[in-house]
């Protein structure tokens, strides 16, 4: 009888360090991910702050046709990354998000990943 005591305490006590451990990895793991997310959020602003800065400058400069193209080479290429993320995961919560605010963005976002075209390019300001 003491035998499957110590037998059962071993057991219990194996269980409970895996359940330990396994949370205590889950936490680290989870920590790190909010990190990296939080880094890739940051590098993303910092790239939109520096397009924005580009086509400022490019109204600035009185450019605004530079500027147009500017912003049009931007919308087509987050559309193309857009049209490939859905693509890739088709079952993402982001098709209930856009079709919840523009629910005719879908269907453009369909035609594009047909749709072959050459890329923009961005025009100079030329005074």
């Amino acid at each position: 009888m003491k035998r499957l005591i110590l037998i059962m305490g071993w057991l219990i006590s194996l269980v409970v360090v895996a359940c330990v451990s396994h949370d205590y990895t889950q936490k680290k793991t989870m920590a790190a991910v909010k990190i990296e997310l939080a880094d890739i959020q940051a590098m993303l602003w910092f790239n939109h702050l520096n397009e924005y800065r580009e086509i400022e400058d490019r109204l600035v400069g009185g450019c605004a046709s530079a500027a147009l193209e500017k912003v049009r080479v931007d919308i087509d290429q987050e559309m193309k990354l857009l049209a490939g993320f859905r693509y890739e995961y088709p079952g993402s919560l982001m098709n209930k998000f856009i079709s919840e605010r523009d629910p005719k963005l879908l269907a453009q976002l369909d035609g594009l990943k047909s749709e072959r075209r050459a890329p923009r390019v961005e025009t100079k300001c030329i005074k």
